[in-house]
């Protein structure tokens, strides 16, 4: 008689036994790393499309607030033109096209300064249509002016570009 060949896994060796499940186990996490992978290339893919798309608009809003500031600024000190009221409502739409861009505390700073510079702009603008202005309180109104213009170029850096 012949002996007949057992399938019965009882009788296997324990190696044997473990053959399947090791194998299911190495799908597994090629299966898992796979997915992993997959999500982080789309996360940076989502990225760099938001980054191709919002870069320009924010370099256009920014660079139009800043030429604005500097108008209004020049409007105030070398003008007897009542104008100003109209530089002041330039900057302001100037800020609202780049306000979606701005977090929260960066808006709020922002816009507190910007209240500070149409006051300072608005007492330029006085203290030229009165007269004579001095050397002196010309050099003053600039070296204000700049303070004013490096700060919002420090702040508006910062949350549109450094990815604040």
């Amino acid at each position: 008689m012949t002996q007949a060949v057992t399938t019965d896994p009882r009788g296997a060796t324990p190696w044997e036994r473990w053959i399947p499940i090791a194998s299911l186990l190495v799908a597994m996490v090629g299966i898992i790393a796979t997915t992993v992978v997959s999500l982080v290339s789309l996360n940076h893919q989502q990225e760099s499309i938001e980054y191709q798309v919002t870069r320009p608009a924010k370099l256009q809003a920014y660079s139009a607030f800043m030429l604005t500031v500097d108008d209004t600024f020049y409007v105030a000190i070398e003008t007897n033109d009542p104008s100003l009221a109209q530089e002041h409502r330039r900057l302001m739409e100037a800020f609202y096209a780049m306000e979606p861009f701005l977090s929260e505390s960066a808006r709020n700073q922002v816009s507190s300064d910007l209240s500070e510079f149409k006051s300072f702009t608005a007492g330029v603008f006085g203290r030229t249509l009165q007269g004579a202005v001095t050397s002196a309180e010309v050099q003053e109104f600039r070296e204000v002016f700049g303070e004013y213009s490096q700060g919002f170029r420090n702040v508006l850096t910062k949350a549109l570009f450094e990815g604040a």
